[in-house]
């Protein structure tokens, strides 16, 4: 029997939707695959300079933790009531191709950046890698700079920082997904083909190497070993975007239309879940995509706002283990669609 998300559940390790129907995603970068290049320069199709962002309190737009996207009281059970935790966050608006860093002590920013962006974790303590459509780049939390990035890549969908210090960068293209290792200085270190995969989102990578991440036809979560033999798979009443394995062995995964994460059990069945449009009809879920799961078992959600959806929901929802939801964020005039995010008040 499903039920709500009772668990406390434990830290993961540091950590997302477009293209999906109605995604207005600027188009990914291209060119020929390659072995990838480094700089300590400027990354790949970024231009500008930082936008430092008002101060929007905790809630942007928002005026209550129990307010929904209306203006009018949540029912019991939509919303808890007193003030709203504080969060300040990295998001990707893959509607402006923009990374925002949002402070409700201010001093937030936003910065371009390249088409394609999804994957976001948190390196060396005071940078965020940021996987984009043609690589990855690093960019200071402090005010946005970029430093080392990787490029040369087409297709690419998530990034993520491997602990010798390479990179891995996750491909998806003719019905196959591709991950691909780099070494510091862009050069190729192996790939890994998988074949009969499709939609690639985000990866994370296992404590024993093997990699998780979602695909389609038909939705589910899989888990692959490093020759890309499949040795675990479990089905997602819709399409997920991420997927994370639990210190117990569980695993958590987004599904994107119904507006939920599914805690699936080892043997693939769905024991509990949180979030849901059903749940909350009144606050404006639209598509659920990357979140990031807090120490005190709370999971912040990024709800994507594409099919003609902006403006009617909150970007971000943070939902309690028993699925109340206590606080939102939404700003329609710093941000578009928010397809990821990385808390950093932790």
């Amino acid at each position: 029997m499903v039920r709500p998300l009772g668990l406390v559940l434990s830290v993961l390790l540091a950590q997302a939707c477009g293209g999906e129907p109605g995604d207005t995603t600027a188009a990914e970068s291209t060119g020929a695959e390659s072995t990838g290049s480094a700089s300590s320069g400027s990354g790949t199709g970024s231009a500008g300079a930082t936008t430092e962002l008002p101060t929007t309190g905790a809630e942007g737009s928002t005026s209550g933790a129990a307010a929904t996207s209306d203006g009018s009281e949540a029912s019991s059970g939509e919303a808890s009531t007193g003030a709203a935790t504080p969060r300040r966050f990295l998001a990707v608006d893959n509607g402006k191709n923009q990374l925002l860093l949002v402070d409700p002590g201010g001093g937030g920013w936003s910065v371009p950046i390249p088409g394609g962006a999804r994957d976001l974790q948190l390196v060396d303590d005071d940078q965020v890698l940021l996987s984009h459509g043609a690589g990855a780049l690093e960019l200071a939390l402090a005010d946005g700079s970029e430093g080392w990035s990787v490029g040369g890549f087409s297709g690419v969908q998530t990034a993520r920082r491997l602990p010798g210090g390479n990179t891995l960068l996750g491909m998806q293209g003719n019905g196959e997904v591709k991950f691909t290792e780099v070494d510091p200085g862009g050069a190729l270190v192996q790939t890994l083909t998988v074949p009969g995969m499709l939609e690639l989102r985000l990866v994370r990578v296992l404590d024993d190497g093997h990699l998780l991440f979602t695909a389609i036809l038909p939705n589910r979560v899989v888990e692959v070993d490093m020759t890309g033999a499949v040795v675990w798979e479990a089905p997602l009443p819709d399409k997920g975007y991420t997927a994370e394995r639990l210190p117990g062995g569980d695993t958590l995964a987004t599904a994107g239309e119904p507006c939920l994460v599914v805690r699936l059990s080892p043997a693939g069945d769905v024991v509990e879940q949180l979030g849901g449009e059903a749940m909350f009809p009144r606050v404006g879920l639209d598509w659920f995509s990357g979140f990031d799961l807090l120490a005190d078992g709370n999971i912040v959600v990024a709800n994507w706002l594409g099919h003609d959806a902006w403006g009617t929901g909150p970007h971000l929802v943070e939902l309690t283990p028993d699925n109340q939801l206590v606080w939102q964020w939404e700003d329609f005039e710093a941000a578009m669609q928010i397809t990821n995010v990385l808390v950093l008040d932790e």
